[in-house]
C-alpha cells in the first residue's frame, strides 16, 4: 500500500451581528438567571478557491480548499444546551463565505457558542463534559472528487462575554472533527460492474463519538466498524471516518458487484493513518479476493419479517452460499420501541427463529442480548411496525436507541432496513382502525407513506448500508394476474406466491446478483413457469427502482403512458 497524507487549512471565521429582522426560535430552553436574547447573523468563511466543500480540488500551498455549499446546514447552541437552533447556510456567489441567522438565549456573563456542520451530525450535547456527540454515517455516497458532504463534520466553539453589538465582530474558528480516506482497489476478481464497497475495519470508524472541541479529541460512544460506500468506482474512492491509529488492524473489503459479493481481508500497516482534517490515500491489491460463500443474517422484526425470511435459506443455497445461518427475533407487529424495551427488560419477545441447516428451529421467550451475542453476524435487518412504518415520528428516538443496542453487541455488522408492504383493501385483520386510519384506509396512501418515510426519514440517517424494498416488490406483483394470491389474510404473505416473492427480494439484495437461476419453490405448492417469471420480474424491478411501482411489462423508472396523457399521472391499480 502507498500513503499520501495531506492537511486541510482548518480556519473559518464567523462574523456575529445583531439583527432585529430574525425570527424567534421557540425550540430553545429558557436560560437560567438574568440573560439576554439576540438574533445573530453568522458569516462563515473557509476557502481559497472556487470548489465545493466536499471537493478536494487542486492541492495548494496551504492545503485543500473547503468552501460552503447551498446544502450546508448547521446546529448552534449556547453552553451545550440540550436543544439547538437549526440554520441553513447561504453561500456567497463565489462560495468564499456563507451566512445564517439564529436566535440564541444567552445567560448573563460569559457563554460558549458551539456550531456543527452538517446539522444532522449532532446526536446530543453533553454540558457536564463540554462535549458533543457526533454521528459519523456508516452509509456514504462519495463523489469523484471527495467524500460524501454529509459525512464531513466541522465543529466550531467560541467563548463570548455577551451577545455582540450590531457593529461588533467575533471570530469563530471551524475545524474538521472527521478524518478522510481515499482508497483505490486494483486486480479486481471480476470485470462485473461495481455497485458498492463495504469497508469493515477491525476498530471503530463510524457511528457515535464524543468530541471535545477544546481538546479536538474523539472518544468512542456507540461506534461502528463499518463503512458502506455507494459508488461504482474503484479508483480514488473517498470516505470519512473517525481519527485513529489503525496500524496492525484488519480491514475486510467487500466488493459488491453484479456477479455477487467478493471479500478480501488485509492487515493495515503504518503507511495508513487517519487524523482529523487529514486525507490518507492508499491502494489495496484485491488479488486473492474470493466470492462470498458464507453468510449470516439476523432479523429484528415481526410477522412480516417472518414471511420474508421463511424461504430465504433455500434461495441463498441455490445462489451458491455453502454456509448459511439465519435468525429472527419475532413478536407480532413489534415496534422498534418495543424491541428496545424488551432488550432492557431481558424478556418480551415471543420467539427466536434460527436456521442453520435448512430447517427452522424455535426458541420461546429468548433473551435479546443472547441472540445478538450468538455469533458475529454479517448483516442485521430492522423493520418498523404498522402503522409506524409510515409515520416518521414513530422512529424517534427508537431507531437511534435500537441501533445503539445492536452496535454495542455487533459493531462489525452491516445494517439493512426492511421496508414492509401495504395491506390489501378491504382489510380483514386485527386492529383495523389503529393500523389503517392514518392512511385513510387506502392501500396506495399506505404504500406511499411507507416509501416516503423510508426515503426521507430512515435512509438519510446513514445508519443503514442497504435497503430491502419488499413493499415495492409486493406492489409490483399486484399489477399482475397474481394480485389476488399474494396475501393469505389481506396482510400476511401467502405461503406460496407471497413468501417466495419476499424471500427472493431479500436474496437479490444480499447476493446482489440476478436470481434468474434460482429454481427453488417450497414443497407442497405448484407454480406455473409464467408465475415464477412474474415474481422474478417484480423482484428485479424493485431492486432497480425501490421507491417506485413498476407495472408488469414496463421498464423500472420509466412511465409508459398512452398518447395524449400527461406524464404527471400517477399509476393507480384501481
Amino acid at each position: 500500500m502507498r500513503k499520501e497524507i495531506v492537511h486541510f487549512l482548518l480556519a473559518a471565521f464567523i462574523l456575529l451581528l445583531a439583527s432585529s429582522s430574525c425570527q424567534k426560535n421557540e425550540g430553545l430552553p429558557a436560560a437560567s438567571g438574568a440573560g439576554s436574547k439576540g438574533c445573530i447573523t453568522f458569516k462563515a468563511i473557509e476557502a481559497r478557491e472556487t470548489a465545493s466543500k466536499a471537493t478536494f480540488g487542486n492541492l495548494g500551498i496551504l492545503g485543500y480548499p473547503v468552501l460552503w455549499e447551498e446544502t450546508d446546514k448547521t446546529g448552534v447552541t449556547v453552553d451545550y444546551a440540550s436543544e439547538y437552533v437549526k440554520a441553513v447556510i447561504t453561500p456567497s456567489t463565489d462560495a468564499l463565505y456563507g451566512t445564517f441567522k439564529a436566535t440564541l438565549d444567552a445567560p448573563s456573563g460569559s457563554f460558549l457558542v458551539q456550531a456543527t456542520v452538517p446539522e444532522h451530525a449532532l446526536a446530543s450535547y453533553n454540558p457536564a463534559s463540554s462535549t458533543v456527540t457526533l454521528n459519523i454515517p456508516a452509509s456514504q455516497t462519495p463523489s469523484a472528487t471527495g467524500p460524501d458532504p454529509l459525512s464531513m463534520i466541522l465543529v466550531a466553539e467560541k467563548e463570548l462575554d455577551a451577545i455582540p453589538g450590531a457593529e461588533e465582530a467575533v471570530e469563530l474558528s471551524f475545524h474538521h472533527a472527521t478524518a478522510y480516506g481515499c482508497v483505490t482497489l486494483t486486480n479486481l476478481p471480476t470485470a462485473a460492474e461495481v455497485d458498492a464497497i463495504d469497508l469493515v475495519f477491525g476498530v471503530p470508524v463510524t457511528g457515535k463519538w464524543d468530541y471535545s472541541p477544546s481538546g479536538r479529541s474523539m472518544t468512542e460512544n456507540v461506534p461502528s466498524n463499518v463503512i458502506t460506500l455507494h459508488t461504482k468506482s474503484v479508483e480514488n474512492v473517498y470516505f470519512s471516518c473517525a481519527p485513529g491509529d489503525l496500524n496492525g488492524q484488519s480491514l475486510k473489503i467487500r466488493l459488491i458487484t453484479a456477479q455477487g459479493v467478493y471479500e478480501h481481508t488485509i492487515t493495515i500497516n503504518s503507511d495508513v493513518a487517519f487524523s482529523s482534517g487529514c486525507l490518507s490515500k492508499f491502494t489495496v491489491n484485491m488479488a486473492g479476493a474470493q466470492k462470498k460463500k458464507s453468510i449470516s443474517i439476523l432479523g429484528i422484526g415481526h410477522s412480516f419479517g417472518q414471511d420474508s425470511y421463511w424461504y430465504l435459506f433455500d434461495c441463498l443455497k441455490q445462489m451458491g452460499y455453502e454456509k448459511i445461518e439465519l435468525g429472527l427475533m419475532f413478536k407480532g407487529n413489534c415496534s422498534m420501541e418495543e424491541h428496545v424495551n424488551y432488550y432492557h427488560a431481558g424478556t418480551g419477545h415471543k420467539t427466536f427463529h434460527n436456521n442453520t441447516k435448512g430447517t427452522w428451529k424455535n426458541t420461546s421467550n429468548p433473551v435479546f442480548a443472547d441472540v445478538l451475542n450468538k455469533r458475529e453476524w454479517d448483516y442485521i435487518t430492522m423493520q418498523q411496525c404498522v402503522p409506524g412504518a409510515g409515520v416518521p415520528d414513530s422512529f424517534d428516538p427508537w431507531l437511534d436507541e435500537l441501533t445503539d443496542i445492536v452496535r454495542n453487541h455487533q459493531p462489525s455488522a452491516k445494517l439493512f432496513y426492511l421496508m414492509i408492504w401495504a395491506f390489501d383493501i378491504p382489510y380483514t385483520g386485527k386492529e383495523a382502525e389503529e393500523r389503517l386510519s392514518p392512511f385513510n384506509y387506502d392501500q396506495m396512501i399506505m404504500y406511499d407513506a411507507f416509501v416516503n418515510t423510508t426515503r426521507e426519514r430512515v435512509m438519510p440517517t446513514g445508519i443503514f448500508g442497504g435497503l430491502i424494498p419488499n413493499g415495492t416488490a409486493v406492489q409490483n406483483l399486484r399489477t399482475t394476474s397474481l394480485e389476488p394470491s399474494i396475501t393469505r389474510d389481506t396482510y400476511h404473505m401467502s405461503y406460496d406466491y407471497g413468501r417466495l416473492l419476499t424471500a427472493l427480494m431479500m436474496c437479490r439484495v444480499f447476493a446482489n446478483e440476478t436470481i434468474a437461476g434460482v429454481t427453488y419453490t417450497p414443497a407442497g405448492y405448484s407454480y406455473e413457469a409464467s408465475d415464477i417469471a412474474l415474481i422474478k420480474e417484480a423482484v428485479e424491478n424493485a431492486f432497480v427502482a425501490p421507491y417506485t411501482i413498476t407495472p408488469h411489462g414496463q421498464t423500472p423508472g420509466v412511465i409508459n403512458l398512452p398518447a395524449g396523457l400527461s406524464d404527471t399521472i400517477v399509476w393507480d391499480p384501481e
